[in-house]
Parts: structure tokens; sequence; C-alpha cells
């Protein structure tokens, strides 16, 4: 019974660690790109491997104008970054835009937006890379 519960203990605080290590990443290098935009509130920072996707739903609200930072460590390739509306138009895609990292937004109505983030696989080989990568969301105030 002392070992599974030091092994969950142990599994724990190593997912604790990689955690603080990708919080620590978008408070550092992520959240002073937002320069005179207010944080939204929870920003997502998380690992991810060379390949993997996830999906993000966030809401906008007409009028103001948002900032959009996905950025990712330099060990795996910068994510690519779509934001489309609730019927998958695409609002923003960041490889149509020399895969910029930062995107602003004036949103001409209150609605619920998708974001798709993916990072690319590698051309180096069978030897999948995981990183960190962080999605802010800044909010001008005029």
């Amino acid at each position: 019974m002392k070992k599974i519960l030091l092994n969950f203990v142990l599994v724990f605080l190593l997912a604790n660690s990689l955690f603080a290590q990708c919080r620590e990443f978008t408070h550092n290098e992520i959240i002073p790109k937002l320069g005179d935009f207010l944080l939204t509130g929870k920003y997502h920072s998380m690992k991810l491997s060379e390949g993997e996707e996830i999906l993000i739903f966030k809401t906008v609200n007409r009028g103001l104008t948002y900032r959009f930072i996905v950025m990712s460590e330099s060990v795996i390739p910068q994510p690519h970054f779509i934001i489309t509306d609730w019927d998958n138009k695409v609002i923003y895609d960041n490889s149509k835009n020399n895969n910029s990292v930062i995107f602003d937004y004036k949103a001409d109505m209150t609605q619920r937006i998708k974001i798709i983030i993916k990072v690319p696989k590698s051309s180096s080989g069978t030897n999948i890379k995981e990183g960190c990568v962080g999605l802010v969301m800044g909010v001008k105030t005029d």
C-alpha cells in the first residue's frame, strides 16, 4: 500500500512540475507580448508533442479589440493556429500570415469562437519532441 501511495505522489509531483514549467514559460515569454492589452483572465499553458492538436473555445464581445498570442518553446516547431467562428468560417489562420504568433481582432458581434492549435511534425525523423505551448488572450481598454 505504501508503494502505491509513493508512486501516486511521485506521478503527481512530476505532472505538477511539468505544468509549472509551462506556466513559467507563459508568464515570462508570452504575457509580456500583450503590450497595452489586459489579460482577459485565464490563459492556457500546456505540454504538447509534435503532431498534437487541441481545440479551445472562447467568447468575444462586440466592439472590443482582442489580442491572441500562441507560442511554443523553441524545442518544438511554432504551432499553427486557426481561429474560426462557430460555423467554422475562418477568422484568422497564422499559416497565411507568415506564421505570426500575434493576432489582433476587433469583434463585430458577440460570439463563441474556436481556436485550433496544432504543433506540426518536424522533419527531424522519428524522434517526436514535446514542449510547452501557451495561448494568451488580452483585451484592449480604450
